[in-house]
């Protein structure tokens, strides 16, 4: 398991925007070859973290599996696994 955050290794100090970078996810997650024999698990606090939620999209489209954990029943990443299911 690799655990990667928005904004890198400097996220424990604060990092501005970090986490609304468009393509930084999948810019991280290629570091690591991350490729169809993976699982992405999205985590996210807020209602929309773009980070994560092109991180999902990106592997989505890759034929990555996903998941999402969220404390927000509300999170943007769980309508998009809802339409990955349909």
């Amino acid at each position: 398991m690799i655990g990667i955050i928005a904004g890198g290794d400097t996220a424990c100090n604060p990092v501005e925007n970090a986490e609304d970078s468009v393509e930084q996810a999948w810019k991280d997650l290629c570091e690591y070859d991350i490729d169809s024999h993976d699982v992405l698990v999205g985590i996210a606090a807020s209602r929309y973290d773009t980070y994560v939620i092109n991180g999902l999209k990106m592997a989505n489209d890759k034929d990555i599996i996903t998941g999402s954990i969220s404390c927000n029943r509300h999170h943007h990443s769980l309508m998009l696994l809802n339409s990955q299911s349909k």
